[in-house]
């Protein structure tokens, strides 16, 4: 170890990555790039059908820096949640930080991560601001402090009750943890979902809290074939109404493993559990949605709109006839609409 590791915090760099050949390179040059020091670099692959995996293989066998570096490769898909936990679990590093394999990283980003940790050891995860690119690593804009997908969306601080310390959102790619927190999430879970809400959840529900960098630390790229940060305006109505369900579906799955949260023995702050079952059974009626007849999807439209539920009567009204995913009157009006005109296409439904 060098003079400038010595009596610093140990911290693994884990990239996670699934059929992201077309930017893996990328990423991995911002990993093996970072200043700090002691640092463990994890390539991890979440058993890709592409090249991702061979490119890690490469890299890594050509890496003759002063981090440590090793690539793996799990033998059966896990998901993102799943994925994370498994390599946090085997982190060497006090302090885990989580980059994507279609992301770059700052070179400083770890060291900025790390020194905001030592403020306070009740500081369980530190996210930052992050860039936006695109597919071809352009420049959309800088200094994202909103997380990806949080506008217009119930933040998950609304299911807990007395949260001591100010709430902050996690943005999933930008974010670094202490690795024992991967330690109190049960290994018998089922997760469909990303990792960013459920830590969120966790953290404020044991007591501790979320801190913010300003500084723009990771190069966050938004293009159709993201895991978890599509861009939604290149997406034609088929494959919207299917990744409306697929949402749905993962959020019945968050909301089933909130409740199983709240029954910790260990947590510092109650659970609004009236709320979260409210959530569960919307996402479960979306889910049922197209088994509906036409006079019951009538029936429920108007239900919401006596009711003043006016995003849920909306939403109902333009899915009232037809079959999933054309739905009638939508279909006819997105035909009219200049963010779908000429996108309708058949499509192979359920993707992720």
């Amino acid at each position: 170890m060098t003079d400038r590791g010595a009596n610093r915090v140990a911290a693994t760099f884990a990239l996670f990555a699934f059929n992201q050949e077309s930017y893996i390179r990328e990423a991995i040059e911002g990993a093996f790039a970072q200043t700090y020091q002691p640092l463990e670099i994890i390539l991890s692959d979440d058993c890709s059908s592409d090249g991702t995996f061979a490119i890690m293989r490469e890299m890594a066998s050509k890496y003759h820096g002063p981090h440590q570096v090793r690539a793996v490769r799990n033998q059966r898909n896990l998901g993102i949640l799943p994925h994370i936990l498994a390599r946090g679990r085997e982190a060497k590093g006090e302090i885990v930080v989580v980059a994507a394999g279609d992301d770059i990283s700052t070179r400083d980003r770890t060291e900025a991560l790390v020194r905001r940790f030592n403020d306070d050891e009740d500081i369980y995860c530190v996210t930052s601001a992050f860039d936006l690119i695109d597919e071809e690593s352009r420049l959309i804009s800088r200094g994202e402090i909103v997380p990806i997908g949080i506008k217009g969306q119930k933040v998950v601080s609304s299911f807990l009750r007395d949260v001591a310390k100010p709430y902050t959102v996690i943005q999933g790619s930008t974010a670094a943890y202490r690795r024992n927190i991967f330690e109190r999430v049960s290994a018998d879970e089922n997760f469909i979902f990303p990792e960013d809400n459920y830590f969120n959840f966790l953290i404020y529900l044991l007591g501790g809290y979320v801190v913010q960098v300003e500084q723009s630390l990771v190069k966050y790229r938004q293009h159709s074939e993201a895991l978890s940060n599509r861009n939604n305006a290149k997406l034609c109505i088929e494959d919207l109404e299917a990744a409306f369900q697929t949402e749905a579906k993962r959020r019945m799955s968050m909301m089933d493993a909130f409740l199983r949260l709240a029954n910790r023995d260990d947590r510092a702050c109650d659970v609004d559990i009236a709320r979260v079952v409210s959530e569960r059974e919307r996402s479960r009626f979306v889910q049922a949605w197209p088994e509906l007849s036409v006079h019951a999807r009538l029936a429920s439209a108007l239900t919401s709109l006596v009711k003043l539920r006016i995003s849920d009567a909306r939403w109902k009204a333009l899915r009232l006839a037809g079959t999933f995913p054309r739905y009638q009157p939508k279909a006819l009006l997105c035909r009219f609409h200049p963010k779908y005109a000429g996108r309708s296409r058949p499509t192979a439904l359920g993707r992720t």
